[in-house]
């Protein structure tokens, strides 16, 4: 059985029409014979492929893979005045309660982005051991700094966080009365 397979390539007035019989060789846009690779390609997506997505002959239909519908993504960006109302809602809410700062202070910014900013603000990379403290600004910046120089001192400060590596950090939390 014969079937014709149109492609257009719109705005550059091309036009390529390729005709050959299922099951048999088919032939690149250039006109050359599909190569054993090619080959191999289309009869996996005849086989593997949801059959939505693929022309009788194995091509693709590129037409599945565009978007049906385009969210744009409202722009938002971290300043001081962000950062305040984080301080805040860490002394408010407490570390951890991200889902409470999120709604009552920060409703933009969802729970995993905030803990990532609270983290970045106390230079630690895991905020576990501070859990339910509640902080002023104040302490957090007096925790960041205290990071730093544990991070600098035993070189676990990475990317402005204090990281523990090969366990230096408990170790060193344990022998200074936090661990």
């Amino acid at each position: 059985m014969e079937e014709q397979v149109g492609l257009a390539f719109f705005g550059t007035g091309m036009q390529i029409l390729v005709e050959h019989s299922v099951g048999e060789s088919c032939v690149s846009m250039e006109g050359e014979p599909e190569s054993d690779a090619a080959r191999w390609a289309r009869e996996m997506r005849l086989k593997f492929s949801p059959k939505q997505i693929l022309f009788e002959d194995g091509a693709i239909k590129q037409e599945f893979f565009k978007p049906t519908k385009v969210v744009i993504a409202e722009q938002r960006s971290w300043g001081n005045e962000e950062r305040a109302l984080l301080y805040q809602g860490l002394e408010s809410y407490g570390v951890g309660s991200w889902k409470e700062i999120s709604k009552n202070c920060l409703p933009k910014w969802n729970e995993q982005e905030l803990r990532a900013k609270a983290a970045r603000l106390l230079g630690s990379q895991s905020v576990a051991r501070y859990t339910g403290k509640k902080m002023t600004k104040e302490t957090v910046d007096s925790e960041r700094a205290k990071n730093k120089e544990i991070g600098e001192r035993l070189g676990c400060w990475k990317g402005g966080v204090l990281v523990d590596e090969k366990g230096k950090l408990k170790d060193e939390l344990k022998r200074i009365g936090e661990g």
